[in-house]
């Protein structure tokens, strides 16, 4: 018998963003309104294209990511951080999920 995939979104240490609803409550629609949630979904795309080239060239992700779930356990075990030259301030670097369980055995997983 084979073991059965883990799966991130069953993990205790599974974090991914609450996305943002700006105009879910809105119930009447003017022209300025629509201007700024069209701005608004142009400025989400173009986070999640961003983060999608990233991810594909293996880039970390040194700020919480917007469109990718990670593990608050490997990101905390892997302590990798990343200082601002300017600032001198320290980011965590966020372990992907996708990148730390991607053929589904992490060693780190515990079902919620």
């Amino acid at each position: 018998m084979t073991e059965r995939p883990r799966i991130c979104r069953e993990c205790h240490h599974y974090r991914m963003r609450t996305p943002v609803r700006l105009f879910d409550d809105i119930d009447m629609w003017t022209p300025e309104i629509l201007t700024t949630k069209a701005e608004w979904e142009k400025e989400q795309a173009e986070i999640a294209l961003k983060e999608q080239h990233r991810f594909e060239v293996n880039e970390d992700f040194d700020y919480e990511p917007n469109t990718f779930a990670w593990c608050a356990r490997w990101t905390e075990q892997d302590g990798r951080f990343v200082i601002n030259p300017v600032t001198g301030r320290r980011s965590h670097v966020y372990a992907l999920c996708a990148r730390k369980n991607a053929d589904g055995k992490c060693p780190l997983f515990e079902r919620t």
